[in-house]
């Protein structure tokens, strides 16, 4: 395909009016004749900076209070256990679940066992090869935690007050183990 060359015409409108247009400069030099004044300034700049890092360090969440030892946080979750009256309802599964997990999650905090991350037969194994807890504590947990993962595995249905008596069992064996303070009666 052949076409007929199209002309076309460019013109500058900016050669008309050249008052608004300047050249351009070269640098500009900041006058730093007092070189000790900045200097300081800097230095106080960045001291400051490092004290308000270092306070952020050493106080990190200042306004957040300390966590509860583990004895106290099991009885305050076996509390609210307590309140949501699962049992009532024949919530059997949940109620153990939570039991149980509040149980693992206090011997874990206390005595540092891998309780919530084992399977029972694991958790047992590994609590009789320590000398954590005492022969009857250890029978005693080993005999609820195996209700339990009948109720939550097996669809067991236990009657209300074994379900009652698990939770009072639970209580007892949190107040047994919790650490003890020493008086000054017992030292002398």
């Amino acid at each position: 395909v052949t076409t007929d060359p199209i002309e076309i015409t460019i013109r500058s409108y900016a050669a008309e009016d050249t008052a608004g247009l300047r050249d351009i400069r070269g640098p500009v030099s900041i006058p730093l004749t007092n070189w000790g004044l900045w200097l300081l300034l800097g230095g106080a700049t960045l001291l400051a900076a490092g004290i308000v890092i270092i306070q952020m360090v050493r106080r990190p969440g200042r306004g957040t209070p300390p966590p509860l030892p583990p004895h106290l946080l099991a009885q305050r979750q076996l509390d609210a256990l307590e309140s949501e009256r699962l049992l009532e309802r024949r919530c059997f599964q949940p109620y153990y679940v939570r039991l149980t997990d509040i149980l693992r999650h206090y011997i874990e905090g206390r005595f540092g066992m891998l309780a919530p991350t084992r399977t029972t037969p694991e958790f047992l194994d590994d609590m009789r090869g320590s000398d954590t807890l005492p022969a009857p504590q250890q029978s005693q947990l080993h005999a609820f935690l195996r209700i339990a993962d009948l109720v939550k595995f097996a669809r067991h249905e236990p009657p209300i007050d074994q379900g009652e008596q698990a939770l009072h069992m639970a209580r007892c064996f949190v107040v047994d183990t919790q650490p003890r303070t020493v008086t000054a009666e017992e030292t002398d």
